[in-house]
């Protein structure tokens, strides 16, 4: 299964989102850089217990400053 697939089903089915999975699945599997931040931050996300969706994402980034980085704004 591609990367960005698993980040499509995390995104879409954060239930499925497994602490074992976040441990064996490191950032720098991520070959494409965008998708190595976004992993990053779900990861940040399930370590604070936080929910986990595209808005906590979005905002997540754009208080790291890196959603405009990605999307040329």
């Amino acid at each position: 299964m591609g990367r960005g697939a698993i980040l499509n089903i995390f995104l879409t089915n954060p239930t499925l989102i497994e602490e074992e999975l976040l441990l064996s699945l490191k950032a720098e599997s991520f070959y494409f850089e965008p998708h190595r931040i976004i992993y990053q931050i779900i990861c940040e996300l399930k370590e604070k217990n936080s929910v986990i969706t595209l808005t906590t994402l979005i905002n997540r980034l754009q208080d790291k400053n890196l959603l405009k980085i990605y999307l040329k704004i």
